[in-house]
């Protein structure tokens, strides 16, 4: 299990439900990316779907997340727009270090 914070908030994020139920080796299936927001401490279910099972980041301004199906296959990420709960699955040759902004 992963958690991460997302840019441009106060929360920190991961995923739940993973599918078969208390999968936590070889591929799982996470169905929740869940959320807590660490100055009110509200606990919310942000997104519902069928996803990668651990949390890898988010796009650089905290629109979208990025899930991967297990951490030894780093290179099948799944992207979820937050706001519509949208899905497309990606693959990537290497791995996903990181992002930044530039001002």
């Amino acid at each position: 299990m992963s958690a991460e914070w997302r840019p441009q908030t106060s929360e920190i994020w991961w995923v739940t439900r993973r599918d078969p139920a208390g999968c936590r080796i070889e591929l799982c299936v996470g169905t929740q990316l869940t959320s807590l927001n660490v100055q009110t401490g509200e606990r919310t279910v942000a997104v519902e779907g069928r996803f990668g099972s651990l949390l890898e980041g988010f796009r650089v301004d905290g629109t979208a997340a990025i899930t991967a199906a297990s951490a030894t296959v780093p290179t099948e990420l799944t992207l979820v727009e937050i706001a519509s709960g949208r899905i497309a699955a990606v693959s990537i040759s290497g791995f996903l270090q990181g992002t930044v902004l530039l001002r």
